[in-house]
């Protein structure tokens, strides 16, 4: 069951402050901020889980082959989301552009071999897209909870696309 206060002060007189045995000797208070839920609902955490899931359910409708070698999709535990940028980059983290499904081996390459899979998105969109994916990914801009909960109902949206267009 989860917690949903009717509203801001609600929540704010509800909220019980640490106890001393709860802080972590001189380092503070243990960081707790993404277990809690927020007034909407959903904590951080959660809706960041949330769109990890839709994503990989996402590239599984979407791509019939991995992304960098060609090789058909055997079984879906072989395709996992590949992202170009890494996923510590929120802005980019849910941008399907970014994200295509490769296999196992590839996965793994991609780690040591960036340029490979540079490569094929050159080829599959063009260099000033690649630049400018790069270029946010050197920004890394911040995600707040409410671009994350729009990101979501995106992510949602295109699945239920998908999946309509598959039936």
């Amino acid at each position: 069951m989860r917690f949903k206060p009717k509203s801001f002060e609600e929540a704010r007189q509800s909220f019980k402050p640490m106890h001393r045995s709860q802080m972590n000797r001189g380092k503070g208070i243990k960081p707790r901020f993404n277990k809690r839920p927020s007034v909407d609902g959903d904590s951080g955490k959660l809706v960041r889980e949330d769109c990890d899931e839709l994503i990989r359910q996402i590239i599984r409708l979407r791509d019939v082959r991995c992304f960098t070698c060609g090789v058909s999709r055997v079984h879906y535990s072989l395709i996992h989301p590949g992202h170009y940028i890494t996923r510590k980059v929120l802005a980019l983290r849910w941008s399907l552009a970014n994200i295509h499904a490769q296999c196992n081996v590839c996965n793994d390459v991609h780690n040591t071999h960036p340029e490979i899979y540079r490569a094929h998105l050159v080829r599959e969109y063009d260099e000033a897209f690649v630049l400018q994916l790069e270029f946010i990914a050197q920004q890394n801009p911040r995600v707040e909870y409410v671009d994350l909960l729009a990101i979501r109902d995106e992510l949602r949206n295109e699945l239920a696309r998908l999946k309509e267009k598959a039936a």
